[in-house]
């Protein structure tokens, strides 16, 4: 979830919450009466005072969603030697597929993803090639050199190199 969608999540669930918490000390008596709340009957302010008391609960979780950082957003992957631990940002190797994928000839976009693996790290990528390229050759070329990269840079093992070419690009001629 994006900052903009965070954001959106905590307003909204802020203006559920404080709606929850004066319905709630209306119908308490701890508020003067508003329009419709105060004329229910008896038997069915227990109910209305359940329903919004789950209202509040979910408006408060929706706002504790939407201001705390996620903890699985971009973990590290650690490496552990005599001189202490090595932290490396999944969007620093992100970053580095980027740059090997983008240079091998016949790739015209690409977008990686690192996820942790027990074996390692796992990655996917997705990327959009020429159609003059031999998709088979050129995807075995991509998963080496990433894979001989990210070690060769970081030290750090490989479980899976996953590969979606989706989309073969038409090049199109530049009017001058």
């Amino acid at each position: 979830m994006g900052p903009f969608d965070r954001g959106l999540t905590a307003l909204y669930s802020l203006v559920v919450s404080a709606f929850a918490v004066a319905a709630l000390l209306e119908l308490f008596g701890y508020l003067p009466p508003m329009d419709g709340l105060h004329a229910l009957p008896a038997k069915s302010r227990d109910a209305v005072a359940a329903g919004l008391g789950v209202l509040l609960l979910v408006g408060l979780r929706l706002l504790w969603a939407g201001v705390r950082r996620s903890h699985r957003e971009r973990q590290a992957v650690v490496e552990d030697n005599s001189l202490g631990q090595v932290r490396v940002a999944l969007t620093a190797i992100e970053n580095l597929i980027n740059k090997v994928v983008s240079q091998v000839p016949g790739v015209r976009d690409v977008h990686s993803r690192v996820v942790g693996d027990p074996n390692g790290i796992a990655i996917r990528i997705k990327a959009t090639v020429t159609p003059e390229i031999n998709i088979p050759e050129i995807s075995k070329e991509i998963q080496q050199q990433v894979q001989d990269r990210v070690k060769d840079v970081t030290g750090i093992n490989t479980a899976s190199v996953r590969i979606l070419i989706n989309n073969i690009a038409t090049v199109k001629p530049r009017v001058e």
